[in-house]
């Protein structure tokens, strides 16, 4: 279901959200088998890459579907290290040097797996340059992102065994996030638009803990990480980096500065909320 969802986001046609249903299938017996399996555990983000984008990347030289490259993030984007390296930069913002430069280089090195996959897979089927365009397809119209999202909060409460009470909660932090990410990207980009989306998420998983106590703030959190996608941009420049270097390096540039907007986000939405509910209980007591 998450990946169906983030199929919707990304990547809103018919046959690829077919596909990513397929990989996302793929991606869940890996990890079942990665839970048994300690090599397979180590290799995971590499042999989950190279399975799922086979498959698409077959398809699409079979016509079956458009714009592979969009197309394989969505069952890979749960095993992505899109939330530990903005983290990383949270903690290196906030003075953690230490945890954050673990976190990020952890993060890179997942990164670099993945990527390793995916042009294992380019090599392996000999995929031509037309197919790793950044394409997107839109098959779905105006009702495919809220049905996605919809999709990816029920996905999550199942996924991470949490209560479907939790389920409103996560929508409304999802909702904001992703509200605050588009209208930051129709009024300037990439960089305010996850700046924005990251004090909305932060910001709103802090009052919906502060509201109601007993739901763990993290687990509603942990959504809004997969609806901004930062690991799904650093995989498409690092992919971009192996395939055209010129054209990888400028993504690069661009995923940088949207991790950067991401991590400076987090920081202002987590301010925020310690100063909205320190105020508020101050005002109780």
């Amino acid at each position: 279901m998450i990946a169906i969802g983030i199929a919707m986001l990304l990547q809103p046609g018919w046959a690829n959200i077919a596909a990513a249903a397929v990989g996302g299938v793929a991606v869940m017996l890996l990890v079942k088998l990665a839970g048994r399996v300690a090599l397979a555990a180590t290799l995971l983000p590499t042999i989950a890459a190279f399975v799922v984008g086979a498959g698409v990347f077959a398809a699409a030289q079979a016509g079956w579907l458009d714009g592979p490259l969009r197309t394989l993030l969505a069952p890979l984007a749960v095993l992505l290290p899109g939330a530990l390296m903005v983290t990383g930069m949270s903690e290196l913002a906030a003075g953690a040097m230490v945890a954050g430069a673990a976190r990020l280089t952890f993060g890179t090195v997942q990164l670099l797996l993945f990527s390793l996959g995916i042009l294992a897979a380019t090599t392996v089927l000999r995929v031509g340059a037309e197919l790793l365009a950044n394409e997107r397809v839109n098959q779905l119209g105006g009702w495919g992102p809220p049905v996605g999202l919809a999709l990816i909060c029920v996905g999550v409460c199942l996924n991470e065994g949490a209560s479907m009470r939790l389920l409103p909660a996560i929508g409304v932090v999802v909702a904001a996030a992703f509200g605050a990410q588009l209208a930051g990207q129709h009024a300037s980009g990439a960089v305010l638009g996850a700046f924005l989306g990251a004090i909305a998420g932060s910001l709103g998983a802090s009052v919906v803990a502060y509201l109601w106590p007993r739901l763990p703030r993290l687990v509603v959190f942990l959504p809004a990480f997969w609806v901004l996608v930062p690991g799904s941009l650093g995989l498409l420049s690092v992919t971009s980096v192996g395939i055209d270097p010129e054209q990888g390096a400028r993504t690069v540039v661009e995923v940088a500065a949207v991790i950067c907007a991401l991590a400076l986000g987090l920081l202002f939405g987590s301010a925020l909320a310690q100063a909205v509910v320190g105020r508020r209980r101050d005002e109780h007591l």
